[in-house]
Parts: C-alpha cells; sequence; structure tokens
C-alpha cells in the first residue's frame, strides 16, 4: 500500500528543497560544479514529490513569494503546470528584477533566461518575440526595455 504524504513529510520536503537552494547557492560562488548539479537534482526530485500531494502543491505556491528568486523560479515553473495566473506573474518578473541574490552573478543571468524558457514553453512559443504581447493578454506589464529586447528591436 502506497502512503499518502503527511502535512511532516511536506514540511520537511520544502525545508530539504530550501536547504538544497542555499547550498546550491554557494556552490556557484565557489564554482563547484558537481555540487551545483547535485543540489539542482536534488530540488528537482523535490519539486516532483511535492507535486504528487495537495499540500506539497500548495506549500510550492507559498515559495511563489519567497526572497529566493531560484526557490521562486522553482516554484513558479511547477505551479504553472496547475495555476498558471499564479505563476505567470511570477516568472514574468524573474525576467527582470534585480536580484540581490547571493548566488555567483551568472545564476542571475541563468534565472533569467529559465524564467523565459518557462514562459515560451507555457505559451507554446518556440521564440522570444511574441512573448511581451501574450504577457500583454494577461494584463502583465514588463519594462518596455525588456519587451524591445525580447522582440529584437533595435533603437
Amino acid at each position: 500500500m502506497i502512503q499518502r504524504p503527511t502535512e511532516k513529510d511536506t514540511r520537511k520536503n520544502i525545508d530539504r528543497l530550501i536547504d538544497a537552494q542555499m547550498r546550491w547557492d554557494t556552490a556557484t560562488r565557489h564554482d563547484d560544479e558537481t555540487a551545483i548539479e547535485r543540489y539542482a537534482e536534488t530540488g528537482v526530485a523535490l519539486i516532483g514529490e511535492l507535486t504528487q500531494s495537495a499540500a506539497g502543491k500548495t506549500a510550492l505556491e507559498g515559495l511563489l513569494f519567497d526572497a529566493s528568486p531560484g526557490l521562486r523560479l522553482a516554484a513558479a515553473t511547477a505551479v504553472i503546470q496547475w495555476d498558471p495566473d499564479r505563476a505567470v506573474p511570477v516568472l514574468a518578473r524573474l525576467m527582470y528584477e534585480d536580484f540581490m541574490s547571493n548566488a555567483a552573478p551568472w545564476a542571475d543571468a541563468g534565472f533569467r533566461m529559465h524564467a523565459r524558457i518557462g514562459l515560451l514553453q507555457h505559451f507554446g512559443l518556440s521564440d522570444f518575440p511574441a512573448l511581451p504581447g501574450r504577457l500583454a493578454d494577461m494584463g502583465i506589464e514588463i519594462p518596455d526595455w525588456l519587451a524591445r529586447e525580447l522582440r529584437r528591436e533595435t533603437e
């Protein structure tokens, strides 16, 4: 018999996810590629477990407002599967917000790119130029400079 996750299991997995993200941030600052990969894989596995229960999904939704851009990105890419109205604005903001990240500077660029890719996948797009319009259709505003960049407009 398969046991359903308990509230305690969910809390433990969220704590482990937060810990894995903090360790990932540290690994990026030290350019420890082995640790970066290990903690990324740990995070993916934990998110997979959390999405298997209503309590886990609710816990992931709570991470949409976390201070860590990595946790928000991870949560939003999961939550978009069942509640895109909550996740898409988070991914849109991750494309341009000013991170005060503990991670390495290149990690911030990774957060931005993964947010863009997540939005492309959600909207079924193969390239960026249509993305600003799709976001606008949902009432989501992005900075003009970003919209021009995504549409590949030159000044």
